[in-house]
């Protein structure tokens, strides 16, 4: 199944409900006074690495990510056997792109998913 991580949404916000409906198992993190997540980044970084641990033969994780953080997480499950894809804009970090097998960038389909000139 797959899973997404994300930020509480705003109590008028439907995406992350639609996204449910779809079948993505979904966790969502409270932000805190400062409107930033904690706790995110290390689950899913702990999640991808119990999955690399309980599923044989390994296969391959698909990790739509960005931050530098996932790099020692990439690099682990990489070692494990695992092939890792990371799906980002290109202004991803640069050690990510470089530790996965394989970097997928979003940009060509910013136009498709509404976010024009974004990140011109």
């Amino acid at each position: 199944m797959p899973k997404l991580y994300g930020s509480e949404p705003p109590p008028v916000d439907s995406v992350w409900k639609r996204i449910k409906e779809h079948g993505f198992d979904v966790t969502l993190f409270k932000r805190n006074i400062f409107n930033k997540e904690k706790g995110l980044d290390m689950k899913l970084g702990m999640d991808v690495t119990m999955l690399a641990m309980r599923v044989r033969p390994p296969g391959i994780v698909a990790l739509v990510a960005g931050d530098a953080d996932y790099e020692p997480v990439v690099t682990q499950i990489k070692s494990m056997g695992w092939e890792v894809e990371v799906w980002y804009w290109n202004n991803a970090a640069e050690n990510l792109k470089k530790a996965a097998n394989l970097f997928h960038s979003l940009n060509p389909h910013l136009n498709q998913i509404g976010f024009e000139g974004a990140l011109k």
